[in-house]
């Protein structure tokens, strides 16, 4: 009895061991990517905004205004380069090696 006992709470264990580190790997690796698909509202915006990606993730603009394309250009950077804002965000602080 005691071996099954040990046999079923190391099981039970094991599970939710797999369960939070598939839940964390979804927190850490997809959650921060960028949304591709789909429509954003987006405050400041004087009309509505078109954003195409073709086959290689290259973002093409479709505005009625210089003033809402330069916005949604900062916005599509900002998306597709956050790792490189936060790394330049962390060198200029001196907290690279964190």
């Amino acid at each position: 009895m005691p071996l099954q006992t040990f046999a079923r709470a190391f099981f039970w264990i094991l599970g939710f061991l797999v369960i939070f580190a598939g839940a964390a790997a979804w927190w850490f690796v997809y959650r921060p990517l960028p949304q591709l698909a789909g429509s954003i509202s987006l405050p400041g915006l004087e009309r509505e905004v078109t954003v195409d990606r073709d086959g290689w993730s290259v973002p093409h603009i479709r505005a009625a205004s210089v003033k809402d394309a330069a916005e949604a250009q900062g916005y599509v950077m900002a998306q597709d380069r956050l790792w490189q804002m936060d790394l330049l965000r962390r060198v200029a602080r001196g907290q690279l090696s964190e």
